[in-house]
């Protein structure tokens, strides 16, 4: 989206996406799957099983929490909106699976991990090599990496990356990338210093291909829209908290925050 937005071309050659709401919502935005399930079957073989064994071949979908495939539990509409949405945006699926040389070349490569085990809102559990961890999946990258040597590489991840229990892995990462002959440039972006009215800091990294210059990383612009600006003014009832807490003030804050570790782990709501 952010290429189409600065006017650049490219052509998506795949993805690599495990999770079945994320994959139809991509389908939805950025490929014509809504207008061809109008006529789905047109689109999707009549063999249940050949839909099945494809969708089983890339691993998804997968259930998020014990990672079972679940492609044999769709009911049949759903399954065809599965089978459509992964052919249009060529959906490589569970990077545990590919074979590198099979993939087409490509000059960038956007990449991230699961954020859970290092994410403050989860139980800290790491990314180290071969930990089985979730976020550990960034290690499975460099494989692609490693066989196709795209010119570019963006990753981006949540703060607590580059904190003290989990920078020495990030580290090294970034000592293999350079190993490859990649120069690294890393920096904590706030969303709210790119015209988006809320506290997100997130580490992007951008690693470059025989280039010895850094990257040089846009400076933050004016907020133009504030939180007030984008709440709506009127709200039906059956969206207040219907314990008491509800503010008798209207928000006037430039900016939201970040859903913390409070919410998930299910302390009370104070605020």
């Amino acid at each position: 989206m952010a290429l189409c937005n600065i006017g650049i071309e490219f052509d998506v050659v795949g993805i690599l996406e495990i999770e079945g709401d994320v994959i139809l919502s991509y389908a939805a935005i950025h490929s014509d799957f809504l207008e061809k399930r109008e006529q789905i079957d047109d689109y999707v073989p009549e063999d249940k099983d050949e839909m099945i064994s494809y969708l089983e071949e890339i691993n998804v979908p997968l259930n998020y929490k014990t990672f079972e495939n679940r492609a044999r539990k769709l009911r049949l509409p759903k399954l065809k909106d599965m089978y459509l949405a992964n052919k249009l945006i060529n959906n490589y699926g569970d990077i545990q699976r590919i074979d590198p040389t099979t993939l087409p070349d490509f000059d960038l490569f956007t990449y991230s991990f699961p954020c859970q085990d290092i994410s403050v809102a989860g139980y800290q559990c790491g990314l180290n090599e071969d930990s089985g961890t979730r976020s550990s999946l960034l290690w499975e990258c460099c494989k692609i990496i490693e066989t196709k040597r795209p010119k570019y590489l963006m990753m981006e991840n949540v703060k607590n990356l580059v904190e003290k229990s989990h920078k020495d892995n990030f580290l090294k990462f970034l000592d293999y990338l350079e190993s490859l002959g990649y120069k690294n440039s890393w920096a904590v972006l706030n969303a709210r210093d790119y015209g988006v009215p809320q506290n997100r800091e997130r580490v992007f990294c951008i690693s470059e291909l025989e280039i010895k210059s850094d990257f040089v990383f846009p400076e933050p612009t004016e907020l133009k829209f504030k939180l007030e600006d984008i709440l709506e003014k009127d709200v039906d009832e059956r969206y207040y908290l219907n314990n008491g807490q509800v503010m008798d003030k209207p928000i006037k804050q430039e900016y939201s925050y970040c859903l913390d570790s409070n919410y998930w782990k299910g302390l009370p709501f104070r605020n």
